[in-house]
Order: structure tokens, then C-alpha cells, then sequence
């Protein structure tokens, strides 16, 4: 057990380095809990440290026998326990390594009792899929190392180049203006919503195509077009040709070679619902999770939301499963830092406005929400309407777009910002 014959043994080195170490202190404080403790003695002492810390002081011998008081400072072994804790510590350094070593014990006591309590169940369950789904949770929760906290003194170099690590620019200069961060903002879920051929997904591939220009890594969720469909419209918006063939007989060989590179270099990755036996959003989200661990993705598109699925829905009505999946949408962009674009369908209201069909909650859950609306005043223009955001801020702006520009400007050095 890296070194430690116990649980007993690792949880007492932990306390030990904390009441040593300042440092050790301040990070550890922040991931352990006392319920993290398997000794009930540990988990008191913990608790007693953690008072500490949130009353601004320093845990040390003094600090947290006070913190403890005389009744569970008896408890656990009095004076000589503590003073025992801090001479049998191996390395005050190393207190962070003890609290990994502690939360993965945590973490696999935890996943034994959830695993049991399945076991038990998993024969005479009524809905195996309900099972099943909670099986695909039976993770939820658990961390098997210190969570990451940066120090932002650290980074402030690396901003040299990235003048906009916030907003992710869409390639598109009026819906880069309109959501005030210099694009769609990372580690947030966006919302394109519109009618059916109002011009959504061609915003969405769109700005797939602009990311692929930019060298960012892309995942697209397709659960309308096949890949092969996607990919050509793609190729499309970049050169101005569907096809290799095409390109070359309009002498243009050399703009397709160029996109083509780009794709093969960013590593784009792309979901297509055709070749998947009746996908879930569980299924999705996780190959997206998987798909950031690989390597981090920059922005994450999904061809649209009201597509996706719980794998049982129980009792759960329609616009209940999709605030579910939503929640998971808006979870998974936070935690991978990704900018993620749901496109969606959408509602008219009575009194002319609109809500996403299936559910308001992702207008809820959404950082920014823009609205495609087909236009009366010509084929190829459409409407674009800044709705609202989850941020309680209301947007009026109003703009126009050109389908034929959205499709080949990029190719023509339009989008280069």
C-alpha cells in the first residue's frame, strides 16, 4: 500500500504533514474531508483541522487540540496522540501524496459498497435498463487524486499569446461582437437555436470549419447528417468545393490539399448517430469525456440536442429528461474547459418570442443563446437574435447574416481573427 501497512498508517502521515507543513495544510485542506477518513479518529481530528483553516488560523499541536476540545481530545487519544502524529510523520513534504494515497482508499471503499449494493439488486431488478443506468453512475463522485488548483501567478506567462483564453471566436465577426467575450465563452455551453433549414447547422459546421483553420481540436456530434455528409459541407466552407474532384476541375487543387491538412493535423473526431445502434446521451457525453482525456478538445458541437436520449427515462416527463441531459452537457463543458455548441430547435411563442424545443432548460444552462430566424426579406439571409444568457443579463442585439457569404468567406480570409 505504497509504502503503508494501513489505511491507519497513511491517514495518521497525512494529519502529521498537515500539522507540520503550512503549505501541506493550505492544499490538502482544500480536498479532504473528514468523512474521507476510514478511523473514526482520523475523521475527528480532520474535522478539527478543518475549523482551523476556516477560521483563518494555522493547524499546528496548540491550534488543533483547542480546535478538538477536551472531550474529543480524549477521545482520540489526548496530547501524546497529536505529538505522536507529528514525530511518526515520514516526510512533511510529501502531504499531498498521503491525502492521494487517503482519497483513493476513500474512493474504493466507496465503489465496494456501491458495486454491493448493485449486486444485490442487479438480479431481481423489474427495468434492467433503469439498472443500467445507474450502473453507468455507479463512478459519480468518486476522485482518486487532488483536485488541480493552479496558482495564477503560474500562468500568467502562458497569456502572452492567448489574448483571449475566455472567448473561443467563432470565425464569425457578428456573433464574435455580440457575445461580448471576443466569441463563445469556454467551459460553457452555447445554444444556436432555430427552425427546421433556418440555418443552424450551417452556423455550427461553420464554426467547425473555423477551429479546424485555427489548429483547435473539434468534436462534433452528428445526429442529423453522416460524417461523409458533414465532412463535405465542412470541406465546402473552407475551400468552396464539396469535393476533391470538384476542386480540381475549378483549378483550385491546392486550397483542397490545404483544408485537407488542416483536418488530418487538428485530429477532428466525429460522432455519427448513422452508424450506432440507437445512441444514448450517456453513450455521447462519455466518448466526449473519453475524447478530452485522449487529448483536450477546444470546442465540442452537438447536431442538435433534442436528438438525445436518456437510456430510461423512468417516469421522467420529455422536458424533464432533456433538464437532465442539459445539466450533463453544462457539467461536462465545465470540467473539460471546452466551449460547447447544443445546437437546438425551437418554439414560437404567442406575442412573438421563442423558446428551445424539449426543454427552457438549456436556454437556463446556457452562457449565451443565439437564435437563427429565417428572413422574408430574401433566400439567403437569416435573422440573427441574442436572446439571453444564463448569466441574468438580457441581450436585444439584432443582426443579419448571408448564408452564401457564411460558406465562403472563410475560404476567401474573411474569418482570420
Amino acid at each position: 500500500m505504497s509504502g503503508f501497512e494501513s489505511h491507519e498508517e497513511v491517514e495518521r502521515a497525512v494529519i502529521g504533514a498537515v500539522l507540520l507543513s503550512a503549505k501541506a495544510a493550505d492544499k490538502v485542506s482544500r480536498v479532504l474531508r473528514p468523512e474521507h477518513f476510514a478511523s473514526s479518529w482520523a475523521s475527528a481530528t480532520w474535522d478539527a483541522v478543518l475549523k482551523v483553516v476556516h477560521s483563518g488560523g494555522t493547524p499546528d499541536l496548540v491550534t488543533v487540540r483547542d480546535a478538538l476540545g477536551p472531550k474529543k481530545l480524549a477521545a482520540v487519544g489526548g496530547v501524546h496522540y497529536l505529538v505522536r502524529l507529528v514525530e511518526d510523520v515520514p516526510s512533511a513534504e510529501s502531504g499531498e501524496d498521503y491525502a492521494k494515497i487517503v482519497l483513493a482508499n476513500y474512493a474504493r471503499r466507496e465503489l465496494a459498497s456501491r458495486a454491493e449494493a448493485l449486486a444485490s439488486t442487479a438480479s431481481t431488478a423489474p427495468d434492467i435498463e433503469a439498472t443500467l443506468a445507474t450502473a453507468t453512475r455507479i463512478t459519480d463522485g468518486l476522485h482518486f487524486g487532488i483536485r488541480p488548483v493552479v496558482d495564477a501567478s503560474d500562468i500568467l506567462d502562458t497569456l502572452d499569446d492567448k489574448p483571449a483564453v475566455y472567448g473561443l471566436s467563432t470565425g464569425i465577426p457578428v456573433v464574435d461582437k455580440l457575445t461580448r467575450f471576443g466569441g463563445l465563452p469556454r467551459s460553457e455551453m452555447s445554444v444556436f437555436g432555430g427552425d427546421t433549414g433556418a440555418g443552424k447547422t450551417l452556423l455550427g459546421t461553420q464554426v467547425a470549419a473555423h477551429d479546424i483553420r485555427q489548429g483547435r481540436r473539434v468534436l462534433f456530434v452528428s445526429l442529423e447528417m453522416t460524417s461523409a455528409q458533414l465532412v463535405a459541407r465542412l470541406m465546402k466552407q473552407m475551400t468552396g468545393h464539396y469535393s476533391k474532384r470538384e476542386a480540381t476541375e475549378a483549378g483550385d487543387l491546392a486550397s483542397w490539399q490545404e483544408a485537407a491538412e488542416a483536418v488530418h493535423r487538428t485530429g477532428m473526431k466525429i460522432y455519427d448517430s448513422s452508424l450506432a445502434s440507437n445512441p444514448t446521451a450517456e453513450e455521447i457525453v462519455g466518448w466526449m469525456k473519453d475524447e478530452h482525456d485522449k487529448l483536450p478538445v477546444d470546442r465540442a458541437i452537438i447536431d442538435y440536442v433534442q436528438k438525445l436520449r436518456l437510456a430510461n427515462t423512468g417516469r421522467l416527463q420529455h422536458f424533464e429528461a432533456h433538464q437532465q441531459i442539459s445539466e450533463d452537457l453544462r457539467v461536462y463543458a465545465k470540467k473539460s474547459g471546452c466551449s460547447l455548441v447544443a445546437l437546438s430547435q425551437i418554439n414560437r411563442e404567442q406575442g412573438g418570442g421563442f423558446s428551445l424545443r424539449g426543454s427552457k432548460e438549456y436556454q437556463n444552462d446556457s452562457a449565451f443563446t443565439l437564435l437563427v430566424l429565417k428572413s422574408s426579406r430574401g433566400e439567403d439571409e437569416r435573422d440573427v437574435k441574442v436572446e439571453k444568457n444564463r448569466h441574468g443579463k438580457r441581450m436585444d442585439w439584432d443582426a443579419r447574416i448571408n448564408q452564401v457569404t457564411l460558406c465562403l468567406e472563410d475560404s476567401l480570409g474573411g474569418f482570420n481573427g
